[in-house]
């Protein structure tokens, strides 16, 4: 969908089919065959096109010599429902050419709606300030999804006390390799943001590199936060890899003392049950004898194995 932001009303508003607006931001998400020919007609390369529709383009800024720029930023996405894991970094490019601004995405993206509910939205249609403000954006949307990662780890560490199961680790895998997409994503911004802050083409005003700095701050310290809930999982795997492991111990060993206690009487029932002449077998307390004998060597047992802490 193609649409362009109304600064009248801070938001963006679907384009109709008359031409294209001159100047301001434009956004294009989940773009068509057509959508994508009106870019064109406005003079926009179709290579340039290409690389910002690229779902693994790393973040990076380059330049054309008809005086487009494209900054390619790495932002969150929830995955598709079927995906092994919850979340990925995706692609979102932002083209520039003097009083006009671009963004493509290949996908919806959660990050321009979280933008039209920042300050200073006025400003959005300036490239050069559009630039900073998602990236800030992103860096705090990176944040909200590591601390989403941290509340349902918790969740599956409940569980994990009591598993004997792989599931729950799998579980903690997914979001193991979450944090890493995440990871990457926020170090390829990083970089990115630091040789902007230094780019002479894009026309930054003060406030803007301000902007960028609080950008850089907080992708900073969402890396930081990642890198130790990272940390945190890999060691949680570890150790809760190992409980699964003693738990089915555990329960393997209370098995195996319950089969030999319940072998006792089975073995002395095989026993009398032969057709054979056996020792007081026509005394009129046999049975009872017999199966009073079998309950205490099997009730001595057990309490032995109690007192190993076999149950």
């Amino acid at each position: 969908m193609l649409s362009f932001f109304d600064p009248a009303v801070s938001k963006l508003v679907p384009v109709g089919e008359g031409a294209l607006p001159t100047g301001g931001w434009l956004h294009l998400e989940g773009p068509t065959e057509a959508e994508l020919q009106r870019l064109v007609g406005i003079g926009l390369p179709e290579e340039l096109l290409t690389h910002a529709l690229d779902e693994d383009e790393l973040a990076r800024i380059a330049h054309w010599p008809d005086s487009w720029s494209l900054v390619v930023l790495r932002v969150p996405r929830v995955a598709e429902p079927d995906d092994s894991v919850p979340f990925r970094a995706t692609t979102l490019a932002v083209l520039v050419k003097d009083a006009r601004a671009i963004t493509v995405s290949r996908r919806p993206s959660e990050l321009v709606n979280r933008l039209m509910r920042m300050p200073h939205t006025a400003e959005l249609q300036r490239g050069a300030h559009l630039v900073p403000q998602l990236l800030l954006a992103a860096a705090m949307h990176f944040l909200e999804l590591v601390r989403v990662i941290e509340h349902r780890v918790e969740g599956l560490e409940e569980d994990l006390h009591v598993s004997q199961r792989n599931a729950e680790v799998v579980g903690l895998l997914r979001y193991q390799k979450a944090l890493v997409h995440f990871t990457t994503a926020m170090a390829s911004n990083t970089i990115m943001l630091e040789r902007l802050v230094r780019d002479p083409h894009l026309g930054v005003r003060e406030d803007d590199r301000e902007l960028m700095d609080d950008a850089i701050i907080e992708l900073r310290q969402a890396i930081e936060m990642t890198r130790i809930q990272e940390e945190i999982l890999s060691q949680m795997m570890d150790a809760f890899a190992s409980i699964i492991s003693n738990n089915l111990n555990v329960v393997m060993k209370l098995l195996t003392a319950m089969t030999i206690v319940m072998t006792i009487p089975t073995m002395v029932a095989s026993f009398y049950g032969m057709n054979v002449e056996l020792p007081g077998q026509h005394h009129p307390a046999a049975f009872m004898g017999v199966f009073g004998a079998s309950l205490v060597a099997s009730v001595v047992l057990a309490l032995w194995f109690w007192r190993k802490r076999m149950f």
